[in-house]
């Protein structure tokens, strides 16, 4: 009961489609009709705006995907599984729409850390 709040069904199912397919993109392909993914960029916008009415944060869309700026950070909410450092399809779009002069301050968080820590990821991105 402990870790029931860091139970994931979604993440897990997933986590299981990357161990048995190793093309499976997670959504990066611009699918999220899988049951893993089913409402991800809803829920995403929805963490976005919850964190963005606790925190001084200004939200905005990097293309498809949520995002905010805070002082003069640039973030874009991303799904737990992406690969920041190596970024292709819809990630890879989001990157394209922030200004190369704001890339050294472009950051990114994950849905599952800003929905079960979102006072830590917030002091994350100022340290």
């Amino acid at each position: 009961m402990s870790y029931h709040g860091l139970l994931d069904w979604r993440l897990g199912l997933a986590l299981l489609q990357v161990f048995n397919d190793s093309s499976y993109s997670c959504g990066l392909n611009g699918d999220f009709g899988g049951p893993e993914l089913e409402g991800w960029r809803h829920f995403a916008g929805d963490l976005r705006d919850a964190f963005c009415a606790t925190f001084p944060c200004t939200p905005v869309d990097f293309g498809s995907l949520p995002g905010f700026r805070v002082g003069n950070l640039q973030v874009i909410v991303a799904h737990p599984l992406w690969d920041s450092s190596k970024p292709f399809g819809e990630l890879a779009a989001a990157i394209a729409t922030v200004g190369s002069d704001s890339l050294s301050n472009l950051r990114f968080l994950d849905t599952f850390n800003m929905q079960r820590r979102m006072s830590w990821t917030y002091q994350a991105l100022r340290g």
